[in-house]
C-alpha cells in the first residue's frame, strides 16, 4: 500500500547536482527511471517524519554503497513514487514519476528526502523554495507509477 507524505521544498546544499552528474549514480539513477536520464539535480523536501520512520512504514528499495578503485560511493535507499504541488492538485496538474530518495551519506537533517526525475520539477510543477507537496511512495516491491 502507498504511503502518501507532505513535505516543504527547500533549498538543497548543491551536491545532488554534482552527484546525479557522475557516472555511475547517473547510470543507477538512468536504469531506476526506465531509461529516462535524470534531470542534473535533486529536489530537497523536508517532511515531518524522519527516514527511519518512513521506512519502517514503507520498504524501500536501495542501492549498497561500493568501494571501486578505492574510491566510496555512496549507496541509498529509494521509493519510486509520485510528486504534486499541493497547490497544483487544484488546477488538475497531474502528479510528476519520481524516484525519492535518501543517501546513506546525507549531510541534510533525518526529515529530508530528495526527488529524482527526468525532469527539472523546480520548474514543471511551478515550485519554489516554501511550496508544500504531496508525496507518494510505493512501499517495497509493488509496483510502481
Amino acid at each position: 500500500m502507498p504511503l502518501e507524505l507532505k513535505g516543504r521544498v527547500m533549498e538543497g546544499l548543491g551536491e545532488g547536482r554534482k552527484y546525479v552528474a557522475m557516472p555511475l549514480y547517473n547510470l543507477l539513477l538512468t536504469e531506476i527511471l526506465n531509461g529516462r536520464a535524470p534531470f542534473p539535480g535533486t529536489l530537497n523536501i523536508a517532511v515531518e517524519q524522519g527516514v527511519k520512520l518512513i521506512a519502517t512504514l514503507c520498504r524501500p528499495r536501495s542501492i549498497r554503497s561500493a568501494v571501486i578503485n578505492g574510491r566510496l560511493f555512496g549507496g541509498f535507499m529509494y521509493w519510486l513514487g509520485c510528486i504534486n504541488s499541493t497547490k497544483n492538485t487544484e488546477y488538475g496538474v497531474m502528479p510528476h514519476k519520481v524516484v525519492v530518495l535518501r543517501p546513506f551519506l546525507s549531510k541534510h537533517p533525518p526529515n529530508v528526502l530528495e526527488a529524482v526525475s527526468s525532469e527539472n520539477l523546480r520548474r514543471s510543477l511551478k515550485l519554489k523554495s516554501g511550496d508544500e507537496v504531496k508525496l507518494t511512495l510505493i512501499c517495497g516491491n509493488e509496483v510502481g507509477p
